[in-house]
């Protein structure tokens, strides 16, 4: 209404009862209290009479800082104890969880490594072949890399198109490498002991492959033959966990006829009465590469070896017959699909034994 003071409104001078004063002279709150003594470093405010709450300025802050109620009396948490020191672990005690000693610092490179308490002892080392051993055993450490050794043209292109294989195979990247020897088995010798010597390949696992005449009767092109000896010159060479390759052929080409047995080794294609008198010896099939092979393989140092071949004759399917293109194809198609069963062999070593 009007005449009616706005309750809203500040009070200026002469509105209301009471002393009237100026807003630029009248004493204020500011203004009654005057200038705060200086305190002592580390002093609490003291609260004055009709002045609230003291406040405490926050740390580090300044002029126009927000300002936070004083503290109250800390609360009693009862009787301190004191932290006792941390304990160490007796040697060969399994670590805490989160006990902070868990995990070993990682050595540095070319650093010997020392066996730490508790632990059994280093495998001895093989200076010459790069291969480390199970003292107990004699059992040469798992090899890391896989050479596939082959000598015609035909069987590397197998090989290297099998999808297994992956990018740069043939170059000796990756899982596998792929060797092309060259025919005959001073060839094959010549190249295996060359390519062993490369630092990538000094400790690897070695496999034999490519075709094969087949020496026993009702043998068929495409038929495998998985060696569990292999006879030269030089003597026999027993290969490494037959059993596991055999295994893995048959998954990665199940309806295949897989053989087992020796597998001979000649200097020269094998035809007629000779084979007949090869077969007399016990041998399973006979090429010209495989012997040489491993046996280059094991005189660069102890290592898994293998031989595989594929059937592309046999006795009532030699190579000059009618039907020798027909039986090339299936050799060459079963060829190309036998990679992965390597892998799956070369993996199995890797796994420990128990």
């Amino acid at each position: 209404m009007a005449g009616e003071p706005d309750p809203r409104r500040a009070p200026e001078a002469g509105d209301g009862p009471g002393p009237a004063r100026a807003a630029s002279a009248g004493p204020g709150p500011r203004a009654e209290r005057g200038a705060e003594p200086r305190r002592a470093p580390g002093s609490r405010p003291v609260a004055r009479p009709g002045t609230g709450t003291p406040r405490e300025p926050v740390p580090g802050s300044g002029a126009g800082c927000a300002a936070r109620p004083a503290r109250g009396p800390a609360p009693d948490l009862g009787p301190v104890r004191a932290q006792e020191p941390p304990q160490r672990p007796a040697p060969g005690a399994p670590p805490s969880a989160r006990s902070g000693a868990g995990t070993p610092p990682r050595p540095r490179p070319g650093a010997r490594t020392e066996p730490q308490p508790g632990a059994g002892p280093l495998p001895a080392s093989d200076p010459e072949s790069g291969t480390a051993s199970d003292p107990e055993s004699g059992a040469v450490r798992p090899p890391e890399a896989l050479l596939v050794a082959c000598a015609l043209g035909i069987e590397h292109l197998a090989l290297r198109s099998s999808r297994a294989a992956g990018p740069g195979a043939g170059a000796g990247a990756g899982p596998v490498t792929l060797l092309r020897t060259g025919m005959g088995p001073e060839q094959a010798r010549r190249a295996v002991s060359a390519a062993l010597r490369s630092e990538p390949l000094r400790t690897a696992a070695v496999i034999a492959s490519g075709f094969c005449a087949g020496l026993a009767p009702g043998m068929h092109p495409g038929d495998l033959v998985v060696a569990d000896e292999t006879r030269g010159p030089h003597g026999t060479t027993p290969c490494t966990a037959t059993d596991a390759l055999v295994a893995a052929l048959a998954r990665a080409l199940p309806g295949r006829t897989v053989h087992t047995g020796p597998l001979t080794g000649s200097d020269h294609v094998v035809r007629g009465p000779e084979r007949a008198a090869l077969r007399a010896t016990g041998a399973l099939a006979v090429d010209m590469e495989s012997a040489a092979t491993l046996h280059a393989a094991l005189a660069a140092g102890p290592r898994p070896v293998a031989a595989v071949r594929v059937v592309v004759d046999a006795p009532e399917h030699e190579l000059v017959r009618i039907g020798t293109v027909r039986g090339g194809i299936s050799a060459f198609r079963v060829l190309r699909a036998v990679l992965p069963a390597f892998l799956e062999w070369h993996r199995s070593l890797l796994l420990p034994r128990r």
